[in-house]
């Protein structure tokens, strides 16, 4: 129902699809090429959609005869034709399509020294790109003294605002040629704490779209290139918003260091003014040989820029030499450690070493040092010997009674005794004893206690070789091995409430020297007696095959070691050792076996009597001789006259029959 309708970006009238005035603006007001260079970046814009258009190279004729060094620059009228002819093959509608979202949507920038354009295409199925609008503006003043990164960054964000109803809610490419905003600004990545405020609300604000960000190379990028070389007339200057300002530059000027003396320091300093000067105008591509001070700057290059004359990384300012003390003392000015002051430091300021300067700086501080925490304890000695180092102290008054508690640091095993009073007699008593239990030790660990420090108790060390050590004053950690056993007894003695005092002591010392340690995952038994000792608890487990192979060959080698033992077997005949009045031995009969060594024996009448092998011996009674059996066949043996006396064989046998030989 209207003559004509704006639709997609694109003018629909009863003739056809237009492109809209407003979007061929930045062609149309491109200024004429001024130089060579300049006339390669216009050229390179026009050859990167040359397929789109046709006879362009008759109609740039005249501006190639420029390119050639034999030719004297002189833009004439043939050139401006060709100019103003290119611009129109540009905003044809052959040239620019209609927006279509279901075509892949690309959008290349690129950024100048002075100036910032962007191009947005389409990907058509043949892999080549149709351009759908150009923008394009030159960079105020404050914007140019930006850091090379930034611009790029600027451009990035200056196409998005542009195509902004394009690109909301669709996947789009963005393509860049500044390789480093790849790690700032990637959709996949979180944006580096190091990078300046307005690089985070860059960030901030392409996270609404998304998008892709690609690199590509500078000879492949000659459409955004050209608008960022070529742009329209330089725009009226605006006031630099309040939120592009540098935090860091105005929160100086209420410190004891302002900006305008940063500023002034920069500039007087010969190190800090040649990297003004690299971030304003370029940097070489590698460090002047001879100025290895340039090399920290030199690796953070694409993160510098300039602000008021202040060289900033990021959004912390490069302090000069000069006003780093002042700058050291405002940051430790609240006293607190390395740490959080390095903290508050990486959020305002940073130099070469600042990291070594802040450490000198707070471990210098008198304050600080007075009050600094205690150091760490310092680690426990292990000792690898059993009943090497003893640790003793009295545990009471409980109940009334002093309990002396010594403990070994090897094996912990302990000992209570309970004596009358706490003085050196009763200790040096009570030590006697235990020595002569388990030996003397090396070392005896006490508090200072006056039975301990006493000189009658210290002759007795001595006397026995034995070192003294008592603890440090205050410091009853260097005894806690005491202290803690004299926890176990007191916490052992409340909780057994049944029976006497010494009763429940030794309940208390039996199952701790029964259960493995949590030091040593050992018992105190096993590492001081070499065994464990045995509670009611063994009589839970049946004899096991292991078990009795263990008493056997106990058994075995008690037998190894002493005399064969003799075995009796059930219906032995014995003599029985008769201990009472009349015949030494008497006659009997093995019943069973009590024993090893431990029988019951019958004696002659019916008694029965319990006796020790010891007290029994074999006894041999005479049996009914055989006759041998002889074959009626078998020769005759010659026979032996009366007169003539026998042999030695046969009266060896007369022997063992029990016929004397005269007989």
């Amino acid at each position: 129902m209207e003559p004509q309708v704006v639709f997609l970006g694109h003018v629909v009238d009863e003739k056809g699809l237009h492109p809209m005035p407003s979007k061929m603006k930045a062609i149309q007001e491109a200024p004429k090429p001024k130089n060579v260079t300049e006339l390669k970046s216009y050229l390179g814009f026009l050859t990167y959609y040359g397929k789109f258009m046709g006879n362009l190279s008759t109609t740039l004729a005249p501006l190639y005869t420029l390119l050639k060094k034999s030719t004297t620059w002189n833009w004439s009228t043939d050139q401006e034709e060709a100019f103003q002819k290119s611009k129109q093959l540009l905003t044809s509608s052959n040239l620019l399509v209609r927006f279509d979202p279901t075509l892949p949507i690309v959008l290349a920038c690129d950024a100048s020294q002075y100036d910032i354009g962007a191009v947005l295409a389409h990907t058509r199925p043949d892999g080549s790109e149709r351009p759908v609008g150009y923008v394009s503006r030159t960079l105020n003043d404050a914007e140019k003294n930006y850091a090379q990164l930034e611009k790029e960054g600027l451009a990035l964000v200056f196409g998005v605002k542009k195509f902004y109803s394009y690109l909301f809610g669709h996947p789009f490419t963005l393509i860049t040629d500044h390789k480093p905003l790849l790690g700032l600004l990637s959709e996949c990545k979180s944006t580096s704490p190091q990078a300046s405020a307005r690089v985070k609300r860059w960030s901030l604000y392409l996270s609404m779209f998304e998008y892709t960000l690609t690199f590509r190379n500078t000879t492949a990028h000659a459409n955004a290139d050209a608008l960022s070389r070529l742009p329209r007339a330089k725009q009226p200057k605006k006031h630099l918003e309040p939120a592009e300002l540098v935090l860091l530059a105005t929160h100086l000027e209420n410190s004891p260091v302002s900006a305008e003396q940063i500023a002034e320091a920069t500039r007087k300093d010969p190190v800090l003014s040649t990297i003004s000067q690299y971030v304003n105008q370029g940097w070489p591509r590698a460090t002047i040989p001879g100025q290895p001070q340039l090399r920290a700057y030199f690796d953070k290059k694409n993160e510098l820029s300039t602000f008021e004359g202040c060289l900033l990384w990021g959004s912390r300012v490069i302090v000069p030499k000069p006003c780093q003390e002042a700058v050291l003392t405002q940051l430790h000015e609240g006293h607190q450690g390395i740490v959080r002051t390095k903290v508050l430091a990486r959020m305002y300021v940073w130099w070469p070493g600042i990291n070594q300067d802040i450490e000198r700086t707070v471990k210098q501080c008198l304050p600080c040092q007075k009050i600094r925490a205690e150091p760490t304890e310092a680690p426990l000695h292990s000792w690898s010997w059993p009943w090497a180092r003893l640790h003793l102290d009295y545990a009471g008054p409980v109940e009334g009674k002093m309990v002396l508690v010594v403990i070994d640091a090897h094996t912990k095993w302990i000992e209570a005794i309970h004596t009358s009073t706490a003085t050196s007699t009763a200790v040096i008593e009570t030590c006697r004893e235990k020595f002569a239990q388990f030996g003397l030790p090396e070392t005896v660990v006490t508090d200072n206690g006056s039975c301990f420090t006493s000189a009658e108790f210290a002759a007795f060390l001595k006397a026995n070789g034995i070192h003294h050590i008592t603890t440090a004053p205050y410091h009853p950690a260097s005894n806690r091995l005491a202290e803690r056993a004299v926890q176990i007894v007191k916490a052992g003695l409340k909780k057994n409430q049944e029976g006497t005092f010494r009763s429940r002591l030794s309940k208390t010392l039996a199952a701790h020297r029964v259960t493995p340690h949590a030091t040593t995952m050992k018992a105190p038994s096993d590492l001081l007696l070499g065994r464990r000792i045995q509670t009611r608890l063994d009589f839970l487990r049946p004899n096991t095959a292991e078990r009795v192979e263990k008493q056997q060959s106990r058994q075995k080698k008690d037998h190894d070691n002493h005399s064969k033992l003799r075995v009796l077997s059930e219906g032995s005949m014995v003599f029985v050792r008769n201990m009472p009045s009349g015949e030494k031995w008497i006659p009997g009969v093995v019943l069973s076996s009590r024993g090893n060594v431990s029988y019951s024996v019958k004696l002659e009448g019916g008694r029965i009597r319990k006796c020790h092998i010891d007290q029994l011996r074999q006894r041999h009674v005479e049996t009914e001789r055989v006759e041998p059996c002889i074959p009626e066949d078998a020769p005759e043996k010659a026979t032996v006259p009366a007169n003539i006396e026998s042999t030695s064989e046969q009266k060896a046998d007369e022997n063992v029959e029990g016929i004397p030989p005269d007989s």
